[in-house]
């Protein structure tokens, strides 16, 4: 069974983020793979995609997420992206941030892929 987003937020040419998840969604989740999207996003998710944000340019809201549990956990954040410079300038990305298990580093971005609707 596929679980529905339970928000819908607007980004670059009326497509919502309700939209572009739906095609991320999983029905099974199998070990090591990647659990449903969900949100709104958790306090835990948050903190982990605020540590590892580090980057200047566009602003990056995250309205989803999904997890994979390896070494670690690997988080992916559906976002709407907001330019700094010109705010007009509005999308959609999956960001992937890797955060180590205890003690073995802090989270880190490990890839951002551009969400084309």
């Amino acid at each position: 069974m596929v679980k529905e987003p339970e928000t819908s937020v607007s980004v670059a040419g009326g497509v919502t983020c309700h939209d572009l998840s739906k095609e991320l969604l999983m029905s099974d989740v199998i070990t090591g793979g990647w659990s449903n999207f969900g949100n709104p996003v958790t306090p835990e998710a948050s903190q982990v995609f605020k540590t590892a944000m580090t980057l200047i340019g566009v602003t990056y809201t995250p309205v989803a997420f999904a997890t994979q549990v390896v070494a670690g956990t690997n988080y992916c954040f559906l976002c709407t992206t907001t330019g700094t410079d010109h705010p007009s300038t509005q999308g959609a990305a999956k960001v992937y941030v890797f955060q180590p298990l205890p003690g073995q580093g802090s989270a880190r971005v490990s890839h951002i892929d551009r969400v084309i609707p």
